[in-house]
């Protein structure tokens, strides 16, 4: 290889090694941490949908789904299943911070729900308080959002 030769192949590749260097870290996948919101920043629109409950304390598990409340605009309304209970529930997110009232009778508050959205879960996953207000019992709760929403 003759002198030039070298000479223009170092050259190229000084130009072009940077270069890719800089295409490989703009290729690098981002996390999930990087591309959530913070949970503060979540409305109640962004919980539609359906959720999966766990109770663990009772050993209960089931589904809840969340829409808009049809008086209250920025609320929550839902219908939960776990058990043998089939509910109602009305309730609130603001600043990350979720609370239900549930009714199974559909007259009074029968359980309430307090919680949080999970930082860094893209607010698929809620943790919290079940309290069935009927019985004096509570549990740890989380929901997780059903794939497909």
């Amino acid at each position: 290889m003759t002198t030039l030769m070298r000479n223009t192949l170092s050259l190229l590749l000084a130009c072009i090694l940077p270069t890719l260097a800089l295409g490989q870290e703009a290729e690098k996948p981002v996390s999930a941490t990087q591309r959530c919101a913070p949970a503060k920043t979540f409305k109640a629109p962004q919980l539609y949908g359906a959720w999966r409950i766990e109770l663990p304390a009772v050993k209960q598990t089931g589904s809840m789904t969340l829409r808009q409340h049809p008086e209250f605009t920025e609320s929550l309304r839902g219908e939960l299943r776990y058990g043998d209970t089939q509910s109602i529930a009305s309730g609130d997110l603001e600043e990350g911070e979720f609370n239900l009232d549930e009714s199974s009778d559909r007259i009074g508050i029968t359980a309430i729900w307090t919680g949080k959205l999970v930082e860094n879960s893209c607010g698929k996953e809620i943790r919290g308080e079940w309290q069935d207000s009927r019985k004096g019992i509570t549990s740890p709760f989380i929901l997780r959002r059903e794939s497909g929403w």
